[in-house]
Parts: C-alpha cells; structure tokens; sequence
C-alpha cells in the first residue's frame, strides 16, 4: 500500500530542511554550545551591559557577511557605533552597517505596533526573509510601564511574542529577546507565566566580568564556562569613530497611531523626533 503524506506534514519537513544556524560570532561559544536556528525564538537573560555584548557579536557576526540584520530596541540603549570595533575585528567594514534595520518603540503600544506590523508586511516578505536574525532588546521593559495597567501588559506582552514566534516561522529567522536581570527581578507572576509559557528555551547569563561570561540553557542544561569577550572600552578607544553617526532606520513610520492614542505620546513624539538622525 502506498503511503500517503499528508501536506503539513511535508510542509514541515520542509521546513525543517531549511533551517540554517547561526554563529554567536564567538568562537568558543560555537565550539562548545548548541547554535541558534532560524524558526527559533530565544530569549538572553542577564545584566544588560552582559546580553549587549553577546547580541553585538551575533549581530556583527552577520553583518560582516552582509546579511540583513533587524533590530527592534526596546530599551533606549540602540547605538549602532558601538558595533564597530567588533565588525572590524570580523573583517567587516563600516559601511556594512546599511544592512542593520533598526527601529524604537518609545511606548508599549508603539512596540506591540511595531511587531504586529513587521509580522504583517507580506509586501517586504521577500526583505525579511533574506534577514536570518532578528534582535528584539528589552521587550518586557515596554510592558511594565506604570502608564500600562498590569492586566493590558500581560495581554500586549503575550500578543507580541505570538506575533514574534510567527515571524520566526514565517520569515525562518532566528529571533533573540533580551531581558535584563533587574527587570526581570521586577516582573509579576502574571508577566513571568507568560514567559515561561510562550519561550520554550532561554539562555541565562549567569556570570560575567570584563573577560568571562558564564552562559546556562534552561532547555538543555549546557553550561559554558568560560567564554572569553572583548574590553569594548579599550576596543572603542582605538577606532576613530568622529565622523561615524548611529543610523536608526524603519521605512514604515507608525503614522496610523497619533501620539494622542499612547500614554505621554506627546512627549514620546517629542523624543523621537530628537532622536532621528
């Protein structure tokens, strides 16, 4: 009797073909530590200063192949300069830093906004699919604002990260969420429930100093220790970067939300404003 395959089984087998990995753009890390594959989505925990260091090698790694790399930052800490040291030492070039794609959510709504729409735009599919990582920085911090009642955060917060595991799926990108340590100390139950049932792996940053990270996977058990990284200080030092101007880019302004819809948006606007480059 011929066996018949049903089309969404092939469908993820095929799916499953496709998937590539990615470099943590250490090489120790990727010696001793399972690499991230697209379709995945993975959140980094740790002091934030620990999880900028470890993304800023992830997202170098990728841009010194000019590979697309999108960057929705969360937590007002997005400075494309500082990725330049580590890009150089990649054999990557400063003009390599047009293919990173970044945007602000300067609210919880503007963020919700920004991911419901990268998830939606089947007009730039084939754009996001040539991009095989995706940072989203501090996406929690957006849900915790006090202008954001504890029950509508839980609910933006648990809507985006389904609309980020689709986008996984969908574009077959790996995408890395960060949180910070202190903000996860904060977090309700309600907040971590959604967490823990939406991410199925994350990666804890349990020890760092300026050379030693240690690193542990909640799904696997796997502890790297140690990982040797880089002093950006004295890296920053040696590049001349005086000429060299952070580019935040997004193509689609959210202008279909008026700054009279979010909490403080007349203030936020302001900020944005200031902040184009």
């Amino acid at each position: 009797m011929r066996k018949i395959i049903k089309p969404s089984i092939l469908l993820e087998f095929t799916m499953e073909c496709e998937r590539l990995q990615l470099s943590w753009g250490m090489g120790f890390l990727d010696t001793e530590y399972p690499k991230i594959e697209t379709g995945e989505t993975v959140l980094i925990r740790g002091r934030r200063s620990s999880n900028e260091i470890l993304i800023n090698h992830m997202i170098c790694e990728e841009l010194s192949k000019r590979q697309p790399v999108y960057w929705i930052d969360g937590g007002m800490r997005l400075d494309p300069s500082l990725l330049i040291p580590t890009l150089l030492k990649k054999n990557g070039k400063i003009t390599n830093l047009d293919y990173l794609y970044a945007s602000r959510g300067f609210t919880a709504h503007q963020m919700l906004e920004i991911i419901k729409r990268l998830a939606r735009e089947k007009e730039n599919k084939k754009g996001l699919h040539s991009g095989r990582l995706i940072i989203i920085s501090d996406l929690v911090n957006m849900f915790m604002d006090e202008q954001v009642s504890s029950s509508e955060g839980k609910s933006m917060l648990k809507k985006s990260l389904s609309y980020i595991k689709e986008i996984a799926m969908e574009y077959n990108s790996a995408v890395i969420l960060t949180i910070g340590s202190k903000q996860e100390s904060f977090l309700s139950h309600a907040m971590r429930d959604v967490l823990e049932s939406e991410i199925k792996d994350s990666i804890s940053i349990i020890s760092q100093s300026r050379e030693i990270m240690i690193l542990e996977s909640k799904s696997t058990g796997i502890v790297v220790n140690p990982l040797i990284t880089q002093n950006y200080i004295s890296d920053l030092q040696e590049v001349d970067i005086d000429n060299q101007v952070s580019k935040v880019v997004w193509t689609h302004p959210l202008e279909s939300i008026s700054s009279s819809e979010i909490p403080k948006g007349d203030k936020s606007a302001k900020v944005a404003r200031r902040a184009k480059v």
